[in-house]
């Protein structure tokens, strides 16, 4: 089964979230570099800014004290005692051209200037590390939420898959009700098909009727009026046979009449004079002769009309036939679509597949004894192979033989559950088995108890209720119900 679309859809979104968030991560991740990048650069501008000021401030204290001394040196005169060191100047100093201060000022400043915008700078590196930093820290904890949260759903291309198949699910849903619905229209247009072939063969019944009412005469066969080709067959084979008679007696006719001529001139002639003297007025002769003319066109005319009968007899067994195919394919279709045929249907299946594997049981417990099998009416049947293969009613067997029957039945159905479920069923996983057992022979009871321990040895659970000693000591775990004041159970593992 294909689970919900909702929350698949929502899953896919979260997919996606997740993808945008991780590229964003990976992007962030990139930037972030760069920043640190950026921030060690200003780190070093900053320290190469700090060492130009001290380099200033360096020496715009020498040229300040240089001015300092020189000015100072300015005030000594030779053989005068220094104000500083109170020694005798023997020799005024010889100072070089002091620097100028205003440049080591302006040097300083610009320095200063140069340091001030390198910590500005490096503060805004810093500030967008950190800004950076904190987005890659939330980034990182939607990634985190986002993957607990697609934790309970499949991965993205299962997800993918899984709507996949679903859209693909509700086309084919939407083409099996188009198709169902063409089929319908397409049953509705056999069915007006079919009427107006009806329709079409009783008006040529019609046409057959009126083209034997004419041959009435020659003793045509008698018609079926059920089967219009075997008819028109049937007519046209007799007018077939007929007609190399007819045309000989034709002919032989002709010829009695060419030489009937003159006897019949005589013959005329005697009856006019008859005729004459009974004062009767005979018609003339011609006349005589185009009726039997007539006659005989007529005759051909009914031949032509026979043999295109038989062209359309022809073309209608074919139209027929393939109405018929038609008519059987509507039908079968009409059949299969009704909910109690195609329920009819399933059930038949299922129960024709519980009978193969319950009459395999039933041939092993029985000795090679006895099969199961259904009738037309799906009533059990039982195959009895001791007596040349009889077929005859479950209900003749004895009670041992019932209940093999029965316990063949039962384990055919627990074998098989799954399968005759719809949607698939999980396998039966217990089965309990109620007496039943007391009819049986030792050789048979032996059978059943193999029986039962094999299927036990198939992870599944068995319970055996009976009073049988003997197979009641093959049961591994036993619970004994004793009777007295009050009942009592007890549990004994053997």
């Amino acid at each position: 089964l294909l689970p919900d679309r909702d929350p698949l859809i929502a899953a896919r979104q979260e997919h996606i979230r997740r993808a945008e968030l991780i590229a964003r991560d990976e992007a962030k991740r990139v930037e972030l570099k760069e920043l640190r990048d950026s921030e060690a650069f200003a780190v070093s501008s900053v320290e190469a800014a700090e060492k130009l000021v001290d380099e200033a401030t360096s020496g715009w204290n020498a040229a300040k004290e240089e001015h300092a001394a020189q000015h100072f040196a300015g005030s000594l005169v030779e053989g005068e005692p220094c104000p500083v060191c109170l020694q005798v100047v023997d020799r005024l100093p010889a100072h070089p051209v002091a620097p100028d201060l205003a440049a080591k000022q302006v040097e300083l400043e610009v320095a200063h200037a140069d340091r001030d915008r390198a910590r500005t700078l490096l503060a805004q590196a810093q500030g967008a590390r950190l800004t950076t930093e904190g987005t890659l820290a939330t980034l990182q904890e939607e990634i985190t939420a986002a993957g607990l949260a697609l934790a309970q759903h499949p991965v993205a291309d299962e997800v993918t898959r899984l709507l996949d198949a679903i859209d693909a699910a509700d086309a084919a849903v939407k083409a099996a009700a188009a198709a169902e619905k063409q089929a319908r229209a397409e049953l509705q247009t056999k069915v007006r098909a079919h009427s107006t072939l009806k329709d079409k063969e009783r008006a040529l019944f019609r046409d057959f009727d009126s083209v034997r009412d004419g041959l009435v005469g020659l003793l045509p066969p008698s018609a079926t009026r059920t089967d219009l080709s075997r008819d028109w067959t049937e007519l046209t084979e007799w007018a077939t046979q007929q007609a190399p008679a007819l045309a000989a007696q034709a002919s032989d006719a002709r010829r009695r009449a060419e030489g009937a001529k003159g006897e019949r001139a005589r013959i005329v002639a005697e009856l006019e004079a008859s005729c004459r003297e009974c004062s009767i007025d005979l018609p003339p002769a011609e006349e005589v002769e185009h009726a039997v003319v007539v006659a005989f066109e007529r005759a051909l005319a009914h031949l032509a009309k026979i043999e295109d009968g038989i062209k359309v007899a022809a073309e209608m067994r074919t139209e027929i036939k393939a109405a018929s195919i038609e008519g059987e394919v509507a039908g079968s279709l009409a059949h299969h679509l009704s909910a109690t045929g195609f329920e009819r249907w399933i059930v038949n299946e299922a129960l024709g597949r519980l009978v193969e594997g319950a009459s395999a049981i039933l041939l092993e417990l029985s000795g090679d004894g006895y099969s199961l099998a259904l009738n037309e009416a799906g009533d059990f049947q039982v195959i009895d192979h001791h007596n040349a293969n009889e077929t005859r009613s479950a209900k003749t067997l004895s009670g041992g033989e019932t209940f093999l029957a029965s316990l063949s039945l039962a384990l055919a159905l627990a074998e098989h559950l799954s399968e005759l479920a719809a949607g698939g069923a999980a396998r039966l996983e217990a089965i309990f088995l109620d007496e039943g057992f007391g009819t049986l022979d030792s050789d048979t009871l032996d059978t059943v108890a193999a029986t039962v321990e094999n299927l036990a040895s198939k992870d599944r659970m068995v319970g055996v209720v009976t009073h049988v000693r003997e197979l009641a000591d093959r049961v591994p775990v036993q619970y004994q119900v004793s009777k007295g004041l009050t009942s009592t159970v007890n549990r004994v593992a053997l």
